[in-house]
């Protein structure tokens, strides 16, 4: 892996980033590239069932989601990757014009050379957050003429991660 390369990961929850992409982003992490996990909501109301119940219902949403937060950056640490918390309500998690430019104007600051985000298994995207994903990459694409474009660079170039080898030459 090259020093420049970049990975950005959305994440619609708080959980979702390490339950389900938390070998690669760890992975990418140690071999020296910059990883950063945008969390869209901290999940307080539609991820956080269990948490709601072992409080008998005695806990308020700013409780809930300061105890998810808490955890993610936790998570964060463990996988040695850099974290920002956008913390927006979920349940229904909604998207308009703002909260989509607040996207695009992360991937233009950060650059990475590929964003990770959790799909549904369906291919039509069917939740909100999916939803978003399109227009807001279509809103970082820059002319080509730009110097700052991430489509300067070789667009056959593909973020893959690092490899181990147990094999040792005889």
């Amino acid at each position: 892996m090259e020093q420049s390369d970049r990975i950005l990961c959305i994440s619609a929850h708080a959980a979702d980033f390490c339950v389900r992409a938390g070998g690669t982003l760890a992975r990418y992490a140690a071999s020296g590239g910059a990883v950063r996990v945008v969390v869209l909501s901290p999940g307080a109301r539609g991820e956080s069932n269990e948490f709601w119940k072992a409080r008998q219902g005695r806990t308020t949403e700013d409780e809930v989601a300061e105890v998810r937060r808490r955890e993610a950056r936790r998570a964060a640490e463990i996988l040695g990757v850099e974290i920002a918390f956008y913390d927006y309500r979920d349940q229904p998690l909604m998207f308009d014009h703002e909260r989509l430019m607040r996207l695009v104007r992360e991937i233009r600051t950060f650059r990475p050379i590929t964003r990770a985000r959790m799909m549904p298994r369906s291919k039509r995207p069917t939740t909100p957050a999916s939803r978003a994903w399109s227009p807001t990459s279509r809103s970082c694409r820059r002319p080509r003429s730009s110097p700052a474009s991430p489509r300067s660079r070789s667009r056959r170039r593909r973020a893959s991660p690092p490899t181990t080898s147990s094999t040792s030459p005889t």
